[in-house]
């Protein structure tokens, strides 16, 4: 980014006004100031890592991120960008044409070696629509979108302004480009012989595809042509062919590849006359077909039909008009429907969504009902009409009316291909990761006043490449900041790496800072789905699926002498599972090892093996981490709830941790904290700005156990703490409460005995503070203990 200095000049060289300047420095410095809200239906929001920027920056919609993409390989032009700038108020219309005053907040600030550009990103199907809605606003000329209340405000600020249509930008191209960035870091540069090989063999032949360089001369090579790709020595089809296949085309220069390009295409490429009229099987298509061959090759009923309208419109009459209907031929064509019963029908149509209906036969009835009563002259439509107007309803609507936003989703059409991101091909391009409440119980601890159970949350990490679950864990609170450390950590101890891009729902645990500290500093991006569509999460979702009904529904700890057979009569396991963790932790493992080793239709490979043999042809996918003491810290979780103790420990509750080099007698009382998301003995905190450790006890019994035993540990430890202070509390308050009883019986036999003028020796009073008389009290309680076990 450039510094004040360098700004001030950037900005005298281009001749910007003071409030051009005034409106770039307040968008440098101000967060974005706009998000897409937790109620958008079609939008995916997020942070991605900005090289040019050096910082993570927001998107609000795959375009967005789509036009970031394109910005970062535009690298040499571009000295910085902002995502939603500072909003400018202006005059537009609504669809009526009525002016009104409001803010309008663009997407995108980009600083240009030559120029200042504020970027509105649109669809073009949205651009028209908003030509046709607003043509006060909105103009399309030269093949270009105007938005004329913008464009004039910043001609004011010395500023350019444009829409961006998002179709306009190759997202083919962008992968690739992450590609040749993860080439540029992971590869080393080839040998001699590499380079001298494959321009001997380009020499020698038009082209070659990468899946043949791999088979022929193995791996090495064809990392060598990825790296000679990046540094522009071979050429490739970036936005037209995906460097994961085999049958990408590398040339020795451009003109080369763009021969290939073309004499492949031409030989896959099928002629119109080729293609069968039934196959097309649509007006417009038999339209073209006839204008192109003559109506006279038409030998279907269509055809003749197609014949004889041209002979009757004549020769001068175009031939379009052959295909449309003649419905203003076909008589009396007006509703028989009584005008009351038209017009109760579309009343109660119109009403159909706001009373919630849970079915179209329960609609239909309560019509009738309800005509019979307002039009009793005459009867109700039948069920054929009935169902011909509801159908034209809107299907989102009524879902939402009966079932809500969730239900509402799911009746949705699908989503637009330009607002979908292109499915990841290779591993840890993009992994989503997903919670959910597991229908079980856990038992955390166990006393003489009862046992404490929890119902656990599951979380699992799927790679989009190939299906396979990369890492699960289960923790005994809803999802937090430390789940997704734990995540982070441990995908990186067991694979050497973390994955390029994250996807998950639209949970407050991605939604922080810490997550955004991680993204800067491995710059990976991160997206999370609207609130309520599991449909941007489906992998996961399809994972968890799986996951209950070959584990969950299984589980036969719950069965009615089970051991004699698999099933008991009133098998109910989403309301009766109850286990310890390790016997869980067990049975999910075997689950996921299924789930991976079961092989996905359309490959004859398992989703394990996928997985492997794709980690063998991109050794270089996903961002390399080197596990040391700052990913250690950099994966530890922020805490406020420490203060220094007189004896120089950092103290939180009960547990004292000792700083292992320091003396934390003298200097400031309070810490920047942060615990360790696996090791509940480990902290760090910082002093003289650097972050050094602290123990507590127990720390080498922790460090001795295997990673099973301290997974379940530090899960016991750090989440079912709560559980067991419940427990606890509930016995010493029985204690407590039967104490009690125990001495008011004793006040009672004593004033009886005195009341009567019994002669007996005095007790001591029940409130006295001699030890004997309280150890007398507990030891009773004790024997009475005992005596109710036996």
């Amino acid at each position: 980014m450039l510094s004040d200095t360098e700004l001030e000049a950037y900005l005298s060289g281009l001749g910007i006004p003071e409030a051009g300047r005034q409106y770039v420095i307040k968008s440098r410095e101000t967060a974005p100031t706009r998000q897409i809200g937790w109620g958008a239906e079609q939008s995916v929001k997020g942070q991605t890592y900005s090289r040019i920027n050096e910082a993570t920056r927001c998107f609000e919609s795959r375009e967005e991120l789509a036009w970031i993409r394109n910005l970062e390989q535009q690298s040499e032009d571009i000295l910085e960008y902002h995502a939603q700038p500072e909003p400018v108020a202006c005059y537009t219309h609504d669809i009526r044409g009525r002016p009104i005053y409001g803010e309008q907040t663009p997407d995108l600030l980009v600083l240009k070696s030559d120029s200042i550009v504020v970027v509105e990103v649109k669809t073009t199907e949205d651009a028209k629509k908003l030509v046709a809605d607003r043509p006060k606003d909105w103009v399309k000329k030269d093949d270009r979108f105007h938005f004329i209340p913008l464009e004039s405000h910043f001609a004011d600020l010395g500023i350019e302004f444009e829409v961006g249509l998002a179709e306009n930008i190759s997202r083919l191209e962008a992968r690739n480009n992450d590609l040749l960035h993860r080439v540029r870091v992971g590869v080393t540069r080839p040998s001699e012989r590499i380079t001298s090989t494959l321009t001997d063999q380009l020499s020698r032949k038009t082209f070659l595809t990468l899946g043949h360089v791999r088979e022929q001369y193995g791996q090495e090579m064809f990392e060598g042509a990825l790296w000679l790709i990046d540094r522009g020595i071979l050429h490739a089809a970036l936005k037209r062919q995906s460097l994961v296949d085999d049958c990408a085309i590398i040339a020795a220069n451009q003109e080369m590849l763009n021969f290939a390009i073309e004499s492949v295409l031409s030989t896959h490429k099928q002629g119109f006359d080729d293609v069968d009229i039934a196959v097309l099987g649509n007006r417009k298509a038999v339209e073209h077909y006839g204008q192109k061959r003559g109506a006279e090759n038409l030998d279907t009923r269509t055809g003749r039909r197609y014949r004889e309208k041209i002979k009757a419109l004549g020769a001068s009459a175009p031939r379009a008009k052959a295909l449309m209907p003649a419905f203003h031929k076909r008589g009396n064509r007006l509703s028989k429907v009584a005008p009351a019963v038209r017009d109760f029908l579309d009343s109660f149509i119109s009403e159909i969504p706001s009373r919630k209906f849970p079915s179209k036969n329960k609609a239909y009835i309560t019509y009738r009902v309800e005509a019979r009563k307002f039009h009793a002259k005459y009867p109700p439509v039948s069920k054929k009409t009935f169902l011909k107007k509801y159908s034209t309803l809107d299907p989102v609507q009524l879902a939402r009316s009966a079932g809500g936003r969730r239900a509402a989703n799911q009746a949705r059409g699908s989503t637009p291909a330009i607002k979908r991101h292109a499915r990841a091909q290779r591993p840890f391009e993009r992994v989503v990761m997903d919670h959910t409440p597991m229908k079980l119980f856990i038992t955390v601890a166990e006393s003489s006043q009862g046992v404490a159970i929890v119902k656990p949350w599951l979380t699992v990490v799927t790679d989009e490449a190939t299906g396979c679950i990369l890492y699960f864990i289960i923790t005994l609170k809803q999802p937090s900041r430390r789940v997704f450390a734990l995540v982070v950590r441990h995908i990186a101890r067991k694979y050497g790496r973390i994955f390029e891009a994250l996807h998950t729902d639209g949970g407050k645990d991605m939604d922080s800072v810490f997550t955004r500290q991680l993204s800067a500093e491995y710059e990976f991006t991160y997206s999370t789905s609207p609130s309520a569509n599991s449909r941007f999460n489906g992998l996961a979702e399809g994972a968890f699926a799986t996951l209950r009904t070959t584990f969950i529904k299984d589980y036969p700890a719950n069965c009615v002498e089970w051991s004699g057979r698999s099933r008991s009569k009133g098998f109910k396991p989403t309301d009766k599972v109850c286990d310890d963790l390790p016997a869980i932790y067990k049975k999910l493992e075997e689950a996921v090892t299924g789930y991976n080793d079961r092989i996905v239709s359309g490959n004859m490979l398992s989703r394990t093996l996928h997985f492997k043999d794709l980690m063998q042809r991109f050794p270089m996918s996903g961002a390399p981490v080197e596990i040391d003491q700052a990913f250690l810290i950099a994966t530890s979780v922020d805490s406020g709830d420490y203060r220094i103790s007189d004896r120089g420990t950092i103290q939180k509750l009960n547990r004292h941790y000792s700083p292992v080099a320091d003396n934390l007698t003298t200097g400031p009382r309070t810490r920047e904290v942060r615990e360790d998301c696996e090791n509940p003995y480990l902290i760090y905190y910082l002093s003289e700005d650097r972050w050094k450790c602290a123990t507590a006890a127990g720390y080498e019994r922790f460090e001795g156990l295997s990673e099973n035993a301290r997974k379940l540990d530090a899960a016991l430890k750090l989440e079912g703490a709560e559980a067991r202070t419940k427990l606890n509390e509930l016995a010493t308050e029985s204690q407590h409460s039967r104490l009690v009883a125990l001495a008011e019986e004793d006040r009672a036999r004593f004033q009886e005995k005195k009341a009567k003028g019994a002669e007996c020796k005095k007790p001591k009073p029940a409130c006295s503070t001699s030890a004997d008389d309280v150890f007398r009290r507990a030891r009773r309680v004790n024997v009475e203990h005992d005596e109710q076990e036996d």
